[in-house]
């Protein structure tokens, strides 16, 4: 089993597709805001709503992907954002590599990347230019009924 496998099946639990609109859950997106899913921590807690910022921007370096997410409000998205936009939204985006916001651990010059067309996942360096996504998270908050968000 490659490691996209075994995240797929960490992370995700068997989960399947959603088409949820957010105002299911009470939240507001702005214009060309797109609602990807529930983000859940390894013990299948809900940790945050996730919401796509815009359209993807194409052959950026990692850097200026960061600064550009950050320059519309936005994040760049893990390897789990990602396999989840993969499993609910790859129809609607290019099949193609787009960076992660995890940087690999032996090597600082290389990050994590997630190809939207097959769910696979690699390391490339900083320097290359991909496509960028920007998300944005919405807590869901301990205090809030666990029904609402499963």
């Amino acid at each position: 089993m490659n490691l996209f496998s075994k995240l797929k099946t960490q992370i995700l639990g068997g989960v399947k597709r959603v088409h949820l609109r957010a105002k299911e859950y009470g939240l507001s997106l702005a214009l060309g805001e797109r609602y990807v899913g529930i983000i859940y921590d390894k013990n299948g807690k809900p940790l945050h709503h996730l919401v796509l910022l815009q359209e993807p921007v194409n052959e950026m370096t990692w850097l200026g992907a960061a600064r550009w997410a950050k320059s519309i409000g936005g994040l760049l998205p893990t390897i789990q954002e990602l396999i989840l936009i993969f499993n609910n939204h790859e129809s609607s985006l290019d099949a193609q590599w787009y960076w992660s916001s995890e940087i690999h651990p032996q090597n600082e010059k290389s990050v994590f990347i997630v190809h939207l067309g097959s769910g696979e996942q690699t390391v490339t360096y900083k320097i290359d230019e991909l496509a960028t996504i920007a998300i944005r998270r919405i807590p869901i908050f301990s205090n809030q009924n666990p029904s609402i968000v499963h």
